[in-house]
């Protein structure tokens, strides 16, 4: 009722409008819509087409699926499709799409007849795989004319396929080299969940790829920015970090290779100032910083007649389960926290006890030499535990300061470790 003519609007060669349009007249429940005076108009066909999109689930996949395609422009269909489906709508870039085809051709399918799957935005291919029928896809060939088959081809959608409106279009050719059909159906590409565990220095960075890429980034990390202004300066910094990626990879090759993580919306410079927070305020070799029957002792040892001499050329302390798990400090500056557990957790198990997970929390809360969230050293925090008698442990103790704020511990250092443990 809004328009009868849209000269933008997308061509009927594209998306058979009339066929969905027609489903709905001849529908018992649309004696409305039959009676609307701008019934043929394209643009109100578009907008039905539109609304039916958004509501996939009202029309079962198949029927609805048929209802969309539309023969390439100049093609015939000798495959005599009945139905075309897809494992998932919308595709998830990253993933394997199964499409099967119901299928009774009016010609023969002859040794060597293939099928070529495209995924097109606008007339530019994005990606396409073509499979042999007969050898690839199962079927027995040659297939005679009016025996009906039943086609599913896998296809790897690309990581980078972008999130957008495409068009799927499946090709059929004969082991003769003539045209069996061609079928043209509009898909939907969404955002990925996950990006690629890294990124090759040979794939062009668009705007367009960065763009999708970094809206994956957001939905996997659960990224929130409060204006337009750091959404635009975390583009930027993400893109930086992409380019970065690239020029590893291309230098060191397979080993190591490097990828997106939660901090690539970071500048260098910010990610130094807040993950990089080691502060060494006393020089390690200030032998006063050391507890003075701690150190009598190890002297003694290093005074025996022991030999140093290097047994192994390594030395993996995960292969005697004396590791725990790999912990995230998150957007707290809490390395030097999680160094300090880490090994007394390890030291512990080597003296005969069960592997635990000690409280990277207290020593962040309550280790007042050093400065939480804003940096730290190791050997202060051990001055720390030995004057609080002890750790607690991750479970009575858990870790609450990954955003980089107060944890809600705080007003229970008091009760100092004994109580803890």
């Amino acid at each position: 009722k809004e328009s009868t003519k849209e000269d933008s609007i997308k061509s009927e060669s594209d998306l058979n409008v009339d066929g969905v349009f027609a489903f709905l007249m001849n529908t018992d429940s649309n004696e409305e819509l039959k009676d609307m005076e701008y019934q043929y108009s394209k643009a109100l066909k578009m907008k039905v087409v539109s609304i039916l999109k958004d509501s996939w689930a009202t029309l079962s996949d198949t029927k609805f699926l048929l209802l969309l395609q539309s023969q390439c422009s100049g093609k015939t269909d000798g495959l005599g499709m009945s139905s075309v489906t897809f494992s998932e709508e919308p595709v998830v870039p990253g993933s394997t799409l199964t499409i099967t085809v119901d299928a009774t051709p009016t010609v023969a399918i002859t040794d060597g007849a293939t099928l070529t799957f495209d995924i097109l935005l606008g007339a530019f291919p994005i990606m396409s795989v073509e499979k042999d029928v007969c050898k690839d896809l199962g079927v027995t060939c040659p297939l005679p004319a009016g025996v009906s088959t039943e086609i599913s081809v896998d296809v790897d959608i690309k990581s980078s396929a972008p999130a957008a409106s495409v068009t799927a279009e499946v090709t059929t050719t004969n082991g003769d080299g003539s045209a069996v059909s061609c079928v043209d159906i509009p898909l939907t590409v969404s955002v990925a969940d996950k990006l690629p565990l890294t990124l090759s220095h040979e794939v062009e960075l668009t705007t367009e790829l960065v763009d999708n890429m970094f809206a994956t980034f957001k939905k996997q990390f659960n990224k929130v920015y409060d204006n337009k202004e750091e959404h635009g300066m975390r583009r930027t910094h993400f893109e930086a970090s992409l380019k970065r990626i690239q020029e590893r990879n291309s230098v060191l090759g397979d080993s190591p290779t490097f990828g997106v993580t939660k901090f690539s919306d970071m500048s260098v410079e910010e990610f130094k100032q807040k993950m990089l927070t080691y502060k060494n305020p006393v020089a390690h070799d200030d032998i006063s910083r050391i507890n003075a029957e701690t150190h009598e002792a190890v002297a003694r040892k290093l005074r025996g007649a022991k030999s140093f001499a290097a047994t192994a050329t390594d030395k993996d302390w995960r292969d005697d389960g004396a590791v725990t798990d790999v912990k995230d400090q998150g957007q707290c500056g809490s390395c030097w926290a999680f160094s300090t557990t880490e090994g007394i957790e390890s030291a512990f198990f080597l003296s005969g006890y069960e592997l635990t997970k000690l409280s990277v929390e207290q020593l962040v809360q309550c280790d007042t030499g050093d400065a939480g969230c804003n940096g730290g050293d190791t050997i202060s925090a051990y001055d720390y535990i030995q004057d609080a008698e002890g750790l607690a442990t991750e479970e009575n103790h858990p870790y609450t300061s990954g955003r980089g704020i107060t944890g809600k511990y705080n007003d229970d250092c008091v009760s100092r470790g004994r109580e803890w443990r």
